[in-house]
């Protein structure tokens, strides 16, 4: 997932040769926009999922990290927007 929401499935050197693709592409590709767009939102978006994801795992080691207060507050908000997520992907019968 990561490649696909940072790189759009493929992560190309500096000469734009691909030199890592997902294996997840191509099914990827077929998943319509209004679909894909809440989920890049929340990756690199306003919530951040990425640097929230660094900040936990690195243990706050980056350049302007995340304190727990506001780690807990983001993560509040991204189970929310999960939910929502689960809601238009209609995995709503799966979410507890």
């Amino acid at each position: 997932m990561e490649l696909l929401l940072n790189y759009g499935g493929k992560s190309k050197d500096k000469d734009g040769n691909t030199i890592k693709e997902s294996k997840y592409l191509d099914e990827w590709s077929n998943f319509p926009k209004q679909k894909k767009k809440p989920l890049n939102k929340l990756w690199s978006g306003e919530l951040n999922l990425a640097n929230l994801r660094n900040d936990v795992l690195h243990a706050g080691f980056r350049k302007n990290p995340r304190s727990a207060k506001d780690i807990l507050q983001q993560t509040e908000a991204i189970i929310k927007e999960l939910k929502a997520i689960g809601i238009l992907w209609n995995l709503h019968d799966e979410i507890a």
